[in-house]
């Protein structure tokens, strides 16, 4: 899977979106207009009957063109579909777990989980090391018995995971790991950005039905408790103008269903090719989609508020017509498995294994409960081959076997104090201060004293766990960042400021940054954004990199300098870079700093998606100059990428340099 190919096909299928959205405004308005011009004169004339007066009886008349009908139909139009659609826009602005919450989803920590889950938290947190991807926040549908997930968000600093308890019960490790790769695919790929705005679009333009319907209840209520037929009479006007709303809206659920439809059934396709890519196992996704054809209940959710979300999930959430939003699950079985017969076998709802405990096989489902919560992984890793630039920016948004591999052993590697308190929010607070805690004896005395007088439990805390912080080697320090960055959604808004300023207290405790405090401050920063409501996603503002010559200077500058041994490797290692950015005007910079580099990346990350492609290969032809790559210089290539909103995934690097 391309990450920037897939990326700028997110951005022209949002455009198709828009210009779906239009084409059902447009629907609606006529169908409004001429609703008005043939119901406002009848309404009209049935009034004017009603009223015994002398003179003759008024005459029923209609005026195709009717400017008061053609205002009327424009006020509601904008009304009700733009302030429905501004409505679940603003309500969605909090990311994936507005969603998730909406669904019925629980967040699942390490204190909450079983075995089971515990199980599911392991292996989203390898494939996110293994993408590059932050963490993210994972929400169990606990009352949903069948097996289904999803990812939602609008980047992946936002994003969440939820997954059915059926899901957790029923799948086995291998078939998890599967669905969770499709739902990562759906991250990487720009997806979940484009399937979270279907949802309020599409709010918009069923609002018009909701209102009919909601009016169609008054008028019948009046009805009912009216006493008279000229008591009734308002509410029989409120009876036809909710009934016609009401059909309206059939109008609106039509292009809802074909909206739906046109953006999400090629893409369970490649979200599932991509999954069966990232894990080189063919029979996890197609064995959890066997289980979903064996369940009785399929992936069919009980949430009231499933319809809106249908297009997000990993299977059917809802019984569909001719606008399915998922293809044929035979037909995804055969496209990852042409070898399968074609039969399902049954599957039992995982509460009727459980009454049936004592009849488990060697072989039974639930006997997966029983595997370890992470696969082992002996020794280190295979070898990976030499490093390239055009390596380093392929790797963007990809998972591979090797990669989960990685993950799996670096997070095997993360001593177990560390781990258990970077899994929760307090304790996750104290790793990441201990990371920056400064090595000169002045440093600490200041990072000691600012942080014991605003949190002494945290100060002690720090102070215990920092013996194991620090002895990490330079390759597990961005994974356990990685970790635990992951619990800082749950902080409160209080919580966040607060800590904001702890990292900014230690980063500055000797009017110095160093590489990796500053890494550390800018994504925990932009973690802290997220769980604030403050990460919206940027908006394309360049389509050519020659307007932006002196921020990609100094970026090729900053990367020039962090690996380089010398000024003159410096400035020959940023001359080769430029020569990647054909056309744009750069010149090497020999004062730069980290505000410097702060104020480049805020504008290069609203570059077009293939220009970050760009941006990245001058970055790996910097990098890669010297023919070493250490693990200063991936920390930072890493920490640029996130910046850009380019997932990089844990790769292999040499030995830290100085």
């Amino acid at each position: 899977m391309d990450f920037f190919e897939h990326q700028d096909l997110a951005r022209k299928k949002t455009a198709w979106l828009v210009v779906l959205f239009a084409i059902a405004i447009v629907a609606i308005f006529a169908a409004l207009y001429f609703t008005a011009v043939f119901a406002v004169p009848a309404a009209e004339f049935f009034i004017r009957s009603e009223i015994d007066s002398p003179g003759p009886k008024p005459e029923l008349v209609f005026e195709l063109w009717n400017p008061i009908a053609l205002y009327a139909a424009l006020g509601v139009s904008v009304a009700l579909i733009g302030g429905g659609t501004l409505y679940k826009t603003t309500q969605l602005s909090g990311g994936g777990r507005v969603i998730a919450e909406e669904l019925g989803g629980t967040l699942l920590t390490r204190d909450n989980a079983d075995a089971s889950a515990n199980r599911l938290l392991n292996v989203v947190e390898e494939m996110a090391i293994a993408s590059g991807t932050p963490v993210p926040p994972v929400y169990l549908l606990e009352r949903e018995p069948n097996v289904n997930a999803f990812a939602a968000g609008f980047r992946p600093e936002d994003a969440v995971i939820g997954v059915t308890r059926g899901a957790v019960e029923l799948l086995s490790r291998e078939q998890l790991q599967g669905v969770i790769a499709h739902e990562f695919s759906h991250v990487l790929s720009g997806d979940m950005r484009l399937n979270i705005r279907l949802v309020a679009v599409l709010h918009g333009i069923l609002v018009l039905g909701i209102t009919g319907l909601a009016l169609l209840r008054i008028a019948w209520y009046g009805a009912y408790v009216g006493s008279s037929r000229r008591d009734n009479r308002g509410f029989l006007l409120f009876l036809a103008v909710g009934a016609a709303l009401a059909a309206i809206g059939f109008i609106g659920v039509f292009f809802g269903n074909w909206i739906k439809s046109s953006v999400s059934r090629q893409r369970e396709y490649l979200a599932d090719a991509s999954a069966v890519q990232f894990t080189r196992n063919p029979e996890g996704i197609a064995g959890a989609l066997k289980v979903v054809g064996g369940l009785s209940g399929g992936a069919k959710l009980r949430s009231p508020n499933a319809p809106e979300a249908s297009h997000m999930f990993f299977g059917k959430a809802l019984v569909e017509g001719m606008f399915a939003t998922h293809p044929p699950l035979a037909d995804r079985i055969r496209r990852i498995d042409p070898s399968w017969n074609g039969k399902f076998a049954r599957v039992e709802p995982f509460h009727q294994q459980r009454a049936s405990a004592k009849r488990w096989s060697k072989n039974s489902p639930l006997s997966a409960l029983a595997e370890p919560t992470a696969v082992a992984v002996g020794g280190a890793i295979a070898a990976s081959p030499p490093m390239t630039a055009p390596g380093l920016v392929n790797a963007a948004g990809r998972l591979n076997d090797e990669s989960v591999q990685r993950a799996q052993h670096l997070i095997k590697q993360i001593p177990a104090d560390v781990g258990e308190a970077a899994g929760e929010p307090f304790g996750a607070r104290a790793v990441i201060l201990a990371l920056l805690i400064h090595p000169s004896t002045d440093g600490k005395r200041k990072q000691a004293a600012v942080v014991t007088e605003d949190d002494p439990g945290l100060a002690r805390l720090i102070h215990r766990l920092a013996p194991s912080v620090l002895s990490l080697p330079s390759d597990l320090r961005m994974p356990v960042l990685e970790r635990a960055m992951q619990p800082l959604a749950q902080l409160s808004l209080g919580q966040v400021r607060q800590f904001r300023k702890l990292v900014d207290a230690f980063v500055l405790a000797d009017n110095r940054t160093t590489l990796f405090e500053w890494i550390t401050k800018r994504l925990v920063g932009r973690r802290l954004d997220a769980a604030e409501g403050l990460a919206a996603p940027p908006r394309v503002n360049y389509y050519a990199l020659i307007q932006l010559g002196d921020e990609c200077s100094v970026l090729l500058s900053v990367m020039a300098r962090v690996g380089a041994k010398d000024e003159a490797a410096a400035r020959a290692a940023f001359v080769a870079g430029a020569a990647a950015l054909a056309k744009v005007d750069v010149s090497y910079r020999t004062r730069v700093g980290w505000n410097d580099l702060d104020a480049a990346l805020g504008k290069l990350e609203t570059v077009a998606p293939k220009l970050k492609r760009a941006l990245l290969q001058g970055c790996g032809v910097v990098l890669m100059h010297d023919h070493e790559l250490t693990t200063s210089e991936l920390e930072l290539f890493r920490a640029v990428s996130a910046c850009l909103g380019v997932p990089m995934p844990a790769l292999a690097g040499g030995p830290q340099r100085g």
